[in-house]
């Protein structure tokens, strides 16, 4: 039973895929490798699948042979310029805040926000588009209230154990238990470039370090280093 389930649904999923993204159907079928082998020679599914082996990788291929110039022109389409410094395999968009690796051997696309977690998507060249827009629409589309961000700050580093806090410190005490450091990095970025703070109480400040592992890279502000920890001094 479970084995002609997951028959029905991988031939669905294929189906759905093909012929518009190659890449994902010949992802969904080399997973399914050992089930499909593990079928009889007659079954249905699989006299119907194995053939869709060979064509989508052949036509996946097709879409690997002007990366170079198809990736940047399907981003720009979508209103994301790629950073000018970027290098077929890599690119990156608004200053390395979001970067995409390929490999063509894979079909594989890897998407890498700054401080965020990867993710990876067959090489189908619209599609992996889309996901770079989507995951730079995460960080910079959020809505921005930077009176109630300010706010959490200036808690967070009031409460915070030492004096100036380390930045994920504070991170971890905005956003939650699993933070979002990419988002935290991008908020505390914008907030720094805010005309409010100049009217709050306390300033800002930050210090700067080497250790990239526990500092920050904030958005906009790329050029001045990993901040490694904020405080909130009282104005004198």
């Amino acid at each position: 039973m479970a084995s002609r389930e997951q028959s029905r649904k991988l031939a669905e999923q294929v189906h759905a895929a093909w012929p518009l993204r190659p890449a994902l159907a010949w992802s969904l079928l080399q997973k399914a490798q050992s089930h499909l082998g593990s079928l009889p020679q007659d079954d249905a599914v699989r006299q119907r699948l194995e053939p869709y082996v060979a064509a989508s990788r052949a036509a996946a291929d097709i879409q690997l042979q002007d990366l170079v110039r198809t990736i940047p022109t399907a981003l720009a389409a979508r209103g994301a310029e790629v950073d000018g410094a970027s290098r077929f395999p890599r690119f990156s968009l608004s200053d390395h805040l979001v970067e995409l690796e390929l490999d063509p051997t894979k079909l594989r696309a890897t998407i890498r926000p700054r401080h965020g977690s990867p993710t990876h998507h067959p090489l189908d060249v619209d599609a992996v588009a889309d996901a770079v827009v989507a995951e730079r629409e995460r960080l910079l589309g959020r809505p921005w209230d930077a009176a109630t961000f300010l706010q959490a700050v200036t808690a967070a580093a009031t409460d915070a154990g030492t004096v100036p806090a380390p930045v994920r410190e504070i991170a971890r005490a905005v956003t939650g238990k699993k933070p979002r450091l990419d988002e935290f990095a991008v908020d505390l970025g914008r907030l720094i470039k805010d005309p409010l703070l100049d009217t709050h109480n306390k300033q800002l400040v930050v210090t700067h370090t080497r250790d990239v592992e526990r500092g920050l890279l904030l958005y906009g502000l790329e050029q001045g280093g990993y901040v490694g920890t904020i405080e909130m001094k009282d104005r004198t």
